[in-house]
């Protein structure tokens, strides 16, 4: 019979192998955790399109349909994942970007078609005559419209599959010339080459398409290309039904509109040159304003991003490209608001409305207008599709980072807001507000926080009204990563009517540096007085090293207007080069609390020889002060010490608040 101590060191054994055996499960588990989070994968799968019956002749044109048959058409598919996104590629039917799965939200960012529906049958709309939409996003070329290989399988290749990256190639050659085409679909055979490349990074909720366009003629080559991007940003997977608060989001103002086509598109928003078609770009923006199906084109896109917003949960989708030089061109569709809820998929044969925005980018500015590729010219660039959370609307938006500035004032303050989104999820990244006026830059707020991926950064910062000089200003915000590179700049104008009240009684305007010791304040320093003192000559004078000085005006209550101040520093002329810094700070009665008003390093040996002045200049927002004293520091940031005369009369070093 064993005994109590032989039981217990066999529970002990028993003990630390479970131990040993639980912390290896947990290592494992952690190691394919941490790996999990900065890898992406590829693999094989499949998506089933269901669609109304039909029959094509060999060259692909329409023979037949049954309007009473639907029959599912399984296409191979590769899907790429990463920590943020799921993305699905079809290469067997257009070449195409079918999905994306935004998976911090769980929501879809393209549109499928839940029932594919032959339309517009014989009507020469199209290439071959007719057209079936399923969705996603895909390259559309070498004739306008949806192009020759919209329903083509193209070839594809895995170029790149690492733990960083996965890069996806899909090729076609415009080989094509159907012999009954539209006749104004008259390119003809290009013999041009299209390479897309898709890719999804490890660390990165975007994707990358590289578009690369050949002609592999020696004679130039008219031609037409377009991404076709199909909408529902926010939607529910497998039930992608666009949000009836849709919103178009652009950088423009004016959009040339087809309402010698569709009429309705010329009431809905005010004329800019009705002969011209063009109208303001404002209502036309909301899908709900879409009376009917209308095309538009974009008039002055001042940026390289444009997208669409779902105002149901603040999700959208971004598309990011080159639209000053390789895409200026960019197409504005849908099917109209009220008929794409009405029609029921199942039953509607040759009826293709459906929910969603359909947005194009393009080499040239309208369909129809053809681009040229010289001979054996090749032309490439880069589109991103990257989700946008808690953005209502856009400012300015790049592949790192998009933004949304706006003000909000009453009859005391204005609140400035910029609601951030950016494409490094989990870093630190930096953020500067600035006010831009003809006198220079005020900082209104300079932070850092960590970038998330389920809701936007709200940066907020108020200013009383009363400190903003009136005038016309620049609202900017700049975004900066750890290693101080710029991510994003965005910026709106900002208008300020000045002070709506009496202002409050300023102080002194000048301030002379003096030697009189000053009293319970630190750090120790000398004072600052308004009037002159019977001392000339140069004298007293002070050696400023890297160690600072400190002068203090007295106790002052009051309130300085917003502007230049400026600083006079007397110095002798050092054998070399002298950076000296002053600083100019609000502090309490005794020192502390130091708020900085602006700091300025110049290099006294460059403005002047022998004993002569160097200017420094500070702009700040008005400045209040109650029971506060203003401080300046010198010091030496590098280079020889520099001797520094201060007696009020000959050689006046003095500070000079601005001017109401």
């Amino acid at each position: 019979m064993k005994t109590m101590k032989q039981l217990a060191k066999r529970f002990l054994l028993l003990l630390m192998v479970l131990t040993l055996v639980l912390t290896s499960s947990i290592l494992v588990t952690a190691r394919k955790s941490s790996a999990s989070s900065s890898s992406v994968t590829i693999y094989d799968s499949t998506t089933t399109f269901k669609h109304f019956d039909y029959t094509l002749n060999p060259d692909n044109s329409f023979q037949s349909g049954n309007p009473s048959s639907l029959v599912n058409t399984v296409f191979n598919t590769k899907v790429i994942e990463n920590d943020y996104l799921k993305v699905t590629l079809l290469p067997d039917f257009g070449g195409r970007l079918l999905s994306i799965i935004y998976k911090p939200t769980g929501k879809e960012l393209l549109y499928q078609n839940p029932v594919g529906a032959p339309y517009g049958i014989g009507e020469g709309n199209f290439y071959y005559d007719w057209l079936m939409v399923y969705g996603g996003i895909m390259p559309t070329f070498s004739e306008p419209e949806h192009g020759k290989f919209w329903l083509l399988p193209w070839s594809y290749q895995i170029v790149t599959q690492n733990s960083s990256q996965v890069s996806v190639k899909m090729t076609a050659t415009d080989t094509i010339n159907f012999t009954r085409r539209p006749g104004k679909f008259d390119n003809g055979l290009t013999n041009i080459t299209c390479e897309v490349i898709y890719t999804v990074y490890a660390d990165k909720p975007y994707v990358e398409m590289n578009v690369r366009l050949k002609n592999n003629q020696d004679q130039s080559v008219n031609y037409e290309y377009w991404t076709c991007n199909t909408l529902a940003p926010g939607s529910t997977p497998g039930n992608t039904i666009g949000s009836e608060t849709m919103e178009i989001v652009a950088p423009m103002t004016e959009v040339k509109s087809k309402d010698d086509w569709w009429p309705w598109m010329g009431t809905v928003d005010e004329a800019v040159n009705a002969s011209s078609h063009l109208f303001k770009f404002d209502n036309l923006a909301h899908f709900s304003n879409w009376e009917d199906m209308g095309i538009a084109y974009a008039n002055n896109l001042s940026g390289n991003w444009w997208g669409v917003i779902n105002h149901d949960n603040e999700q959208g989708i971004l598309r990011i490209a080159d639209n000053s030089g390789a895409t200026p061109g960019m197409k504005l569709w849908t099917w109209g608001f009220d008929q794409s809820y009405a029609v029921n998929p199942e039953t509607a044969y040759g009826n293709s409305a459906r929910p969603y925005i359909e947005l194009w980018g393009g080499t040239s500015s309208e369909f129809f207008e053809d681009a040229t590729l010289s001979p054996q010219e090749e032309l490439e660039w880069t589109e991103y599709y990257t989700p946008t959370v808690g953005l209502t609307q856009v400012t300015n938006a790049n592949e790192k980072a998009a933004a949304y500035l706006y003000t909000e004032a009453d009859e005391t303050q204005t609140t400035f807001h910029a609601d951030v989104n950016t494409s490094f999820p989990g870093k630190t990244i930096s953020a500067t507000m600035s006010l831009v006026g003809s006198s220079g830059t005020t900082e209104l707020l300079n932070t850092s926080f960590v970038s998330g991926t389920t809701s936007a950064q709200n940066l907020i910062t108020a200013v009383n009204q009363d400190s903003i000089p009136a005038g016309e200003f620049t609202y900017q915000l700049e975004l900066k990563d750890s290693s101080g590179d710029t991510l994003l700049k965005a910026d709106i104008p900002y208008n300020s009517e000045g002070t709506q009240n009496p202002p409050a009684e300023q102080p002194e305007p000048t301030w002379y540096l003096f030697n009189q010791a000053v009293s319970n304040v630190s750090p120790n320093g000398e004072n600052m007085q308004a009037d002159h003192s019977g001392i000339t000559g140069w004298q007293p004078i002070k050696t400023i090293t890297d160690s600072p000085s400190y002068w203090y005006t007295p106790v002052l209550d009051g309130t300085y207007t917003g502007g230049d101040w400026t600083f006079t520093l007397w110095t002798n002329s050092p054998e070399s080069a002298s950076e000296i810094t002053v600083e100019l700070y609000k502090v309490d009665a005794d020192g502390s609390g130091a708020e900085q008003i602006g700091s300025q390093t110049n290099d006294v040996m460059a403005s002047g020889t022998g004993n002569h002045p160097t200017l420094y200049t500070f702009n700040a927002l008005a400045l209040e002060l109650d029971n506060n004293r203003i401080m300046v520091k010198i010091s030496k940031s590098s280079g020889a010490d520099a001797v520094i005369s201060y007696n009020t009369n000959d050689f006046p070093t003095r500070l000079e608040a601005p001017q109401a």
